[in-house]
């Protein structure tokens, strides 16, 4: 949102009248919220950065035994990124929020991610 210096850096959220652009963040959030919501490790646990570099970063978070993955690709061009299976041994237990195409190779998975995007992995229940 536009702004300046105080006071104006303090105007009020906008709820109607969106833009595509402002309508798409809004029901980002709204999931993002849900997720937390309703997967304790996300508000209690640990993080554990799996594997973080120019590009890429895949974030584990455990609570018990409960675990979920965060996978962000930060390229500006389509990337696939592989998940060892020692990581994550059945990714059919998990939930995909994003809608990113999941591939099941001999010892890893691909996960395929748009430009600047991310997917976050919730165990089923």
């Amino acid at each position: 949102m536009p702004g300046a210096g105080d006071p104006d850096n303090r105007r009020p959220m906008k709820f109607t009248d969106l833009s595509e652009y402002e309508y798409q963040t809004l029901e980002t959030f709204k999931k993002l919220t849900h997720i937390r919501r309703n997967n304790i490790e996300f508000i209690y646990g640990k993080t554990k950065i799996i594997e973080a570099n120019y590009w890429t970063i895949i974030i584990e978070r455990q609570y018990f035994d409960r675990y979920s993955y965060i996978i962000i690709n930060q390229s500006p061009e389509e990337s696939s990124i592989i998940i060892s299976k020692n990581i994550i041994n059945d990714i059919n237990k998990f939930e995909t929020h994003f809608n990113s195409e999941i591939n099941e190779l001999t010892e890893n998975y691909q996960i395929i991610l748009p430009p600047y995007s991310f997917e976050i992995l919730t165990k089923l229940k």
